[in-house]
């Protein structure tokens, strides 16, 4: 059954164990975690919205602080190199305030100075090759996209199974399949276009759009087996996608997407 969020206000459990790991909470190492971070988005897009508001232990709130820190300024920072003529005044100063305060933890400077270099080589003619080279915005490592798409997740699971009675909430079930995430300009491609085709006639378990459209959300459920699909879409620009349950219902999902370099190889 869908459970949707309230429109204008906090959803807030009272959970009794970690949302993200299970851990059991106590006064010593429990915090108040904000699901969409505030810092994660825009300032005060959160305002007058909805937010998931649970218990974690202060290991995964830690830890998903620190993953949200520079994965909010790439991805605003993408949506301005990407919409340079698009994106208002007000729009333009957030984007550069919080890159300006936030550190790469892939290239150790200040977001704002982390643009890439990179250099590609085409087949040319026999025994020769055509190089180019070009500047990408800011690049976020995707192993750290993939955990913090995990405790997203993670927590938009716990809610949809949680039991008022116990207080807890369900975890993901065996593994979490993440594929590769893609910018805005990018969201056609192959992959992700087969992706949303083939999980399209499964049961919607969660929606949730909030921070101005800044925040978007969606979890489905396969009809007859257990295996999930899951979508998150970050500051209009970054969008990831995966699967998470079952490993062969997984694979022979995952086996029908296209192949090539935006597919992960994963071991099944």
């Amino acid at each position: 059954m869908l459970r949707p969020p309230p429109l204008n206000r906090a959803l807030t459990l009272d959970n009794r164990t970690c949302a993200y790991c299970g851990t059991p909470l106590d006064s010593e190492n429990q915090t108040k975690e904000h699901v969409v971070g505030r810092r994660f988005v825009p300032r005060g897009s959160l305002d007058g919205e909805w937010n998931l508001i649970l218990r974690a232990c202060r290991t995964c709130n830690r830890l998903k602080a620190d993953l949200e820190d520079d994965i909010s300024a790439i991805s605003l920072a993408g949506r301005e190199w990407f919409n340079r003529q698009g994106t208002d005044k007000s729009d333009l100063d957030e984007i550069r305030r919080k890159a300006s305060g936030s550190k790469s933890r892939k290239t150790g400077k200040a977001v704002i100075d982390s643009q890439e270099d990179l250099t590609f080589e085409l087949p040319f003619g026999p025994g020769n090759t055509f190089s180019f080279s070009t500047i990408s915005p800011p690049q976020v490592e995707h192993q750290r996209v993939y955990e913090l798409s995990r405790l997203q997740v993670s927590a938009f699971f716990y809610v949809i199974t949680y039991d008022e009675a116990t207080r807890i909430g369900g975890f993901l079930p065996e593994g979490f399949y993440p594929l590769s995430p893609a910018h805005r300009p990018d969201w056609g491609n192959q992959l992700h276009r087969a992706f949303m085709k083939s999980v399209a006639n499964w049961h919607l378990r969660w929606v949730g759009i909030t921070a101005s459209a800044n925040f978007k959300s969606i979890v489905r459920c396969h009809p007859d087996l257990p295996c999930w699909a899951w979508a998150l879409e970050w500051n209009r620009n970054y969008r990831v996608i995966g699967f998470v349950g079952s490993q062969a219902v997984t694979a022979e999902t995952y086996a029908t997407l296209p192949k090539g370099p935006r597919r992960n190889n994963f071991t099944f």
